[in-house]
């Protein structure tokens, strides 16, 4: 991927996140994709608090609700983390941000869940699930559009 390639999708991603955190009323929000090779949710677009904490920071794709998400691809939201189980506390505090709600949708390409958005404590409750959904939709899609953008160069 070429630098230009790669800012593109940085800042449309950004974007979503930003949509993410503005549609859910929540602190923060990010964008995770899966690093197949490394087995690694890498976090490639965040906002809110501890943006720049979070960006590029990688846990392992089987930890936490966000783990639950990608492995199901059900989308859940979790409105109080201190009695969930999934909930991975040890990467929250690494973050810098320990949530007590947590709003999570799957990225999906095709059938293949490629990555999840969150939403750390949303004003909003369950009803914030749909329009996450259609966000992830979008976060598809500008992977799909950033990468035929260069495609055709």
């Amino acid at each position: 991927m070429t630098r230009s390639e790669e800012r593109i999708r940085e800042q449309l991603l950004h974007s979503i996140s930003e949509a993410a955190c503005t549609v859910g009323e929540g602190r923060a929000a990010s964008v995770a994709l899966l690093d197949e090779p490394s087995g690694e949710l890498v976090f490639v677009a965040a906002s809110g608090e501890t943006a720049d904490d979070v960006q590029g920071a990688r846990f392992p794709c089987t930890s936490g609700v966000a783990g639950e998400v990608l492995r199901t691809g059900r989308a859940l939201f979790v409105g109080d983390l201190s009695h969930d189980p999934r909930f991975a506390r040890d990467i929250a505090i690494a973050s810098g941000y320990e949530p007590d709600a947590l709003a999570v949708v799957p990225v999906r390409r095709d059938d293949e869940v490629i990555g999840v958005i969150e939403v750390l404590d949303p004003s909003r409750g369950e009803s914030l699930l749909a329009p996450l959904e259609i966000l992830a939709a979008h976060a598809a899609a500008t992977l799909d559009v950033s990468a035929a953008l260069f495609a055709r160069g």
